[in-house]
């Protein structure tokens, strides 16, 4: 799944659970990000960007992969 915006925040919502595993790629010009997901091993880790996946990921029966970028604001994933 992709998100983009230019002016504006992202606030993403995934399902959870022991058999989900989740991907994320997201970054911000000006603002933060903040990844709210269990078992998150990171390969980038800062304030503006992260890129990341759940533990395991590549085994999971569900897999989720979210990419998500804006210019102005903050992104969330929960």
């Amino acid at each position: 799944h992709v998100f983009r915006t230019t002016n504006g925040a992202i606030d993403i919502t995934l399902p959870t659970g022991s058999d989900v595993g989740h991907k994320v790629n997201i970054d911000t010009s000006i603002g933060a990000v903040d990844v709210n997901l269990p078992n998150m091993d990171y390969s980038v880790d800062r304030t503006r960007s992260k890129i990341g996946e759940t533990s395991g990921y590549s085994s999971k029966t569900v897999q989720i992969e979210v990419s998500a970028d804006t210019t102005i604001g903050g992104i969330e994933v929960n």
